[in-house]
């Protein structure tokens, strides 16, 4: 795989081959234009506003081809495959179904986190009530 690291101002491209052990190699802007093909990035979708979707009960936005959801502070994605019609509920449900097994997820953490600190509290008492009876 080739990869352009740097073009200088008079035309002079810097190319690494990740394939050759970090190869480097220096062209012209003529030359890759003569043995490689120029692919032109595909224009970026914009992401419309949020919205509130009352059959899916949530906040949702989309760009048309992927869909974010909110539960709470935590957001999630979906995007369906290119063969796939765009399904914006389905897209909606799956996006929410993530968003939510993130907070489940920090907030499960956060009850292991309280439930470590109560056993360190509690053999530490337990520790001090030891000391006081011997």
């Amino acid at each position: 795989m080739l990869r352009i690291s740097n073009i200088f101002g008079d035309g002079t491209v810097i190319v690494e081959c990740a394939d050759l052990d970090g190869w480097i190699g220096i062209m012209s802007c003529s030359d890759i234009n003569q043995y490689f093909e120029v692919v032109a990035d595909k224009p970026k979708r914009k992401w419309g506003k949020w919205t509130w979707s009352f059959a899916d009960q949530c906040w949702y936005c989309t760009n048309g081809k992927t869909v974010k959801a909110k539960y709470g502070d935590y957001v999630g994605k979906a995007s369906c495959s290119p063969d796939d019609p765009f399904d914006l509920h389905f897209g909606i449900a799956i996006a929410f179904a993530r968003a939510e097994k993130k907070a489940k997820r920090d907030a499960l953490l956060e009850a292991m986190k309280m439930c470590d600190q109560a056993t360190e509290e509690f053999e530490a008492i337990s520790e001090y009530v030891d000391w006081l009876i011997s």
